[in-house]
Formats: C-alpha cells, structure tokens, sequence
C-alpha cells in the first residue's frame, strides 16, 4: 500500500509539472508572489488570497506554488524567504499581461516579478519596487 501511496504522489507531481509546462509553452506566463517578511503568516496567506483574486478577476490561470526569494537582494537587509508564490498563465493571450503583472508586483511591494515569454524566448525578472 505504501509503494502505491509514494507512486501516485510521484503521479501528481510529474502531472503537474507537465501541465505548467504545457502552460509554458503555449502562453505567456508569470510567477509573482504577495508575500514580504515584515508581514505575519496570516497576513501574508491574506495577502495571496487577494492576489490571486486578482488575477483570477482577468481572466489568468493561477496555480499556486512553493518558492523562495532573496528579499532586498545586494542589501544589509538581504533575507531569504520561503513563500507561497503563484504561477500566472495568460491563457486569454491578453496584450497587457506582462503589464498588469508588474503593476501587481508592485502593488504588493515585490522586488521582482518572473516574466515568461511564449516558447524560444528566455524568461526574465522584471524590477517592481
């Protein structure tokens, strides 16, 4: 029974990944969270329901995921924080998807936001405080 348990949980977790692959590869995408470190665990699990209200709101396909940052990266203040983040697929093709999820980064006071390019373009991080 064990070994049946460890090899649907290898399952889901190679299901997943392919389908935020498939995502990947066939629309723009984004990984942002609303977590800071100067907030509690509830305000920050808050702070992410919020968010992903947001981006549900446009249309977005929101996935949460497990992540991990450097906050104030370069800096004294320099920590690094684990925290939930969220994977964002513009699955509506929407022309101002990278836009609006630099304005939500800096809404919610991150100090970067991940930009995924459609298939063949490299991803890259976009500033936001």
């Amino acid at each position: 029974m064990q070994q049946l348990i460890e090899n649907w949980k290898r399952f889901l977790v190679e299901s997943s990944l392919s389908r935020l692959y498939g995502h990947i590869m066939d629309h723009e995408s984004a990984i942002l969270s609303a977590f800071r470190s100067e907030y509690t665990n509830d305000e920050n699990y808050e702070r992410s329901r919020e968010l992903k209200a947001k981006l549900l709101a446009k249309g977005y396909g929101v996935t949460k995921i497990d992540g991990s940052y450097i906050e104030n990266f370069e800096t004294p203040e320099a920590i690094e924080v684990f925290e939930q983040s969220l994977f964002v697929s513009n699955r509506n093709d929407n022309n101002d998807f990278f836009e609006v999820i630099a304005l939500l980064g800096e809404e919610y006071a991150q100090d970067a936001v991940l930009m995924i390019p459609v298939e063949g373009k490299e991803a890259y991080l976009v500033g936001t405080s």
